[in-house]
């Protein structure tokens, strides 16, 4: 159960495991049945779930040594809160608290008779550590953008021992017209896009929006995220295909306005597809993430990045509220199912959470 600091933890109180209506498992399945299931399930999740609340961050910003990368007597990370034998080596990163709660419901805890591990830190980073089908995860909220992925990377890694696995689940613009609203996009690999502030300055020969090459998903574990969403997410689009990262939510993601003079209206159409045709997705984080695996020390992490495609940019459309909660039950736990398979990571060695 979940420390009851954070709400009640009885049987009744907790969540039924919940599955799609096994009816519908059939590959004729119609998008209405897939619509009404995905919506029963949802309904059913708000109804008996009461979310685990971490108490905020008890790790005090005092005591705090090595400007290089700062830790507390304890071995407590700067930004994320948490310390070596808190973290599994497999990770689920999520954008938002809300998503992490909505899927620490499956975790059970790392030992029997045990609390599933929370933590909120003061840099609103959530931690949730139990297990999955009896393997050790992770559940790390990262929130958005470039930085705040660079914290949850960098900071599991350093107090996590062994190969680690991190896949993100977040959620994502849709720039090409063959991937329809509400798919689950898997990232094959990922560029990023940057606006560079010396295109505004006096040197005429500096472009103001650049790209980089590619960075490809772990093959291994990008084949078992897309095995396992369109096994237990029946009637579901999962489309795979080339990520962009972007610097920013508006100007590099050829969003447009008035109030700054960001010249970025041929951003998608002239620079990205043109230089990358086979990109599907826009978002702010997933480059970063497959950029440290690719770097990380003796291919110590594998990354995979997965996102729910909440607004179609050439139809100008987004998704409601009630599919994306829904897909945010359902695709975690596909990810969940995904990770605990993902081959070559060792558990948590003893004097953790789960030893």
């Amino acid at each position: 159960g979940i420390n009851a600091e954070y709400g009640d933890t009885s049987a009744s109180a907790m969540p039924k495991k919940l599955s799609l209506d096994r009816r519908h498992r059939s590959s004729s399945l119609s998008q209405e049945a897939m619509m009404r299931d995905l919506q029963r399930l949802a309904a059913e999740f708000h109804q008996d779930f009461k979310p685990p609340r971490p108490p905020p961050d008890h790790v005090t910003k005092q005591g705090f040594s090595d400007a290089n990368f700062p830790t507390d007597s304890q071995g407590h990370t700067y930004h994320l809160g948490t310390k070596n034998g808190e973290v599994a080596n497999r990770i689920l990163s999520v954008g938002s608290f809300d998503r992490a709660q909505k899927l620490a419901k499956f975790l059970d805890p790392p030992q029997p008779g045990q609390e599933i591990f929370a933590r909120t830190s003061s840099r609103n980073f959530s931690t949730f550590s139990g297990r999955y089908e009896g393997v050790p995860v992770s559940i790390v909220s990262t929130n958005m953008g470039v930085a705040n992925i660079d914290f949850v990377v960098r900071e599991c890694r350093a107090v996590v021992q062994g190969k680690m696995a991190i896949v993100r689940l977040g959620t994502c613009g849709i720039v090409s017209p063959d991937v329809p609203l509400g798919a689950l996009t898997v990232a094959s690999s990922a560029v990023m896009i940057r606006r560079d502030p010396d295109g505004w300055g006096s040197l005429d020969d500096v472009p103001k929006y650049n790209i980089t090459q590619p960075i490809p998903s772990d093959p291994q574990l990008l084949d078992l995220v897309v095995e396992s969403a369109r096994r237990n997410m029946p009637g579901q689009d999962v489309c795979v295909g080339k990520n962009a990262t972007a610097c920013s939510f508006y100007s590099s993601q050829g969003r447009t306005g008035c109030h700054f003079k960001d010249e970025n209206e041929t951003v998608i159409d002239d620079l990205l597809l043109q230089t990358h045709p086979d990109t599907i997705t826009l978002e702010m984080e997933s480059f970063h993430l497959l950029d440290l695996a690719s770097v990380s020390t003796n291919n110590s992490i594998v990354g995979c990045a997965c996102a729910i495609g909440l607004a179609h940019r050439p139809t100008n459309t987004f998704l409601d509220d009630a599919r994306k909660s829904a897909m945010e039950v359902s695709a975690g736990e596909a990810v969940l199912k995904a990770l605990v398979q993902a081959p070559g990571i060792q558990d948590p060695a003893q004097g953790t959470l789960w030893e």
